[in-house]
C-alpha cells in the first residue's frame, strides 16, 4: 500500500484554512449585512458566494481525503 500520510496532513491543513476563510468572510458578511459592522470590503451576496465556494471546495477536500485514508488502509 502507498503511504499518503503526507498528502492527507496537507489537505487537512487546507481544508482548515478554507472553513476558517468560510468563518471569516462569513461573519464579517453577517455583520455588513445588519449594518453592524460597515468596513467590509465585499457586497452581501458576494460575500455569500464566496463563503459557499470556500465551504464546498473544503468538503471536496474532505472527500479526497476519506479516498486516500481508504487507500492507505
Amino acid at each position: 500500500m502507498t503511504d499518503h500520510s503526507d498528502e492527507i496532513a496537507q489537505l487537512s491543513k487546507t481544508r482548515t484554512f478554507f472553513f476558517l476563510g468560510a468563518v471569516l468572510v462569513g461573519g464579517t458578511t453577517l455583520l455588513k449585512a445588519t449594518d453592524i459592522f460597515s468596513a467590509g470590503f465585499l457586497p452581501p451576496w458576494l460575500g455569500g458566494i464566496l463563503v459557499l465556494l470556500l465551504i464546498g471546495a473544503a468538503l471536496r477536500i474532505s472527500v479526497k481525503i476519506d479516498k486516500l485514508q481508504r487507500q492507505q488502509d
